[in-house]
């Protein structure tokens, strides 16, 4: 059973850091934006945050490197440097057994 077939009311989110607008942070948001489009039925948020932006520095302050990925489903979160294009693959069993 996938995290969605297990908490179809979980709350979905991606929460993406970039630093600018470099072609890593670009690819990454892509391949989130085509996930997100891809699993539109299952109300996936996408939020990005730029750590260069003042306004994010606190927000980013456990991020060590860019891109990271916070994916939460139902209150259980994982964390993901790097790419993202397996992304289903990484996320398969998350939010699993939850309560919702």
């Amino acid at each position: 059973m996938t995290p969605h077939e297990a908490a179809p009311h979980a709350e979905k989110k991606l929460l993406l850091y970039v630093a600018g607008n470099s072609s890593r942070a670009l690819t990454a948001m892509d391949e989130l934006r085509r996930f997100v489009d891809e699993r539109r039925r299952e109300a996936w948020h996408l939020e990005v945050v730029d750590v260069l932006h003042e306004s994010a520095r606190d927000s980013a302050a456990d991020v060590l490197m860019t891109p990271t990925l916070v994916a939460t489903v139902g209150g259980v979160e994982r964390r993901i440097i790097g790419r993202f294009d397996e992304l289903g693959n990484t996320l398969d069993g998350l939010g699993e057994g939850s309560e919702t």
